[in-house]
């Protein structure tokens, strides 16, 4: 069966980017340290450095954890919802073609726990840091607040 994830960018966001889907940080692992507010029960935390660790501390803030993942959804609806800021400014939804993933370089990680589930998270990132392929993108749409 044939599914698509859904990428929300602000418009200025996308601007500042290029027109790239394009992570934050840098970190592809990260090893939790007590203290961390991401290192919570039922969150899936691993002892030692992952890619897991880092996916779980993007999920839980990605403007702190300094990875290099980039969240999208399965839902058009989420992804509108970050484009738009909460419904304040106009926005972009790149849809994004997952059976591409593999031949251009694109890892996902989908967690069954956590706090996320609501908004149908998939973490993505691109096999080298940089951005995420433009191959693996189908359409870029623009939205507005409702």
């Amino acid at each position: 069966m044939l599914y698509y994830l859904y990428r929300g960018v602000s418009v200025r966001d996308d601007e500042d980017n290029g027109g790239k889907l394009i992570p934050k940080g840098k970190r592809q692992h990260i090893e939790g340290q007590c203290g961390d507010p991401w290192m919570q029960c039922g969150e899936g935390v691993e002892c030692g450095s992952s890619d897991g660790n880092a996916v779980v501390a993007h999920q839980f803030d990605s403007d702190k954890s300094d990875t290099m993942y980039v969240s999208t959804s399965r839902s058009f609806g989420v992804a509108k919802k970050f484009a738009t800021c909460g419904n304040l400014v106009d926005g972009f939804v790149y849809t994004l073609d997952p059976s591409k993933f593999n031949e251009c370089g694109v890892i996902a990680y989908e967690r069954e726990v956590g706090s996320v589930a609501d908004e149908a998270e998939i973490t993505i990132r691109a096999q080298v840091s940089g951005p995420i392929s433009d191959q693996v993108i189908v359409s870029k749409q623009l939205v507005s607040p409702a």
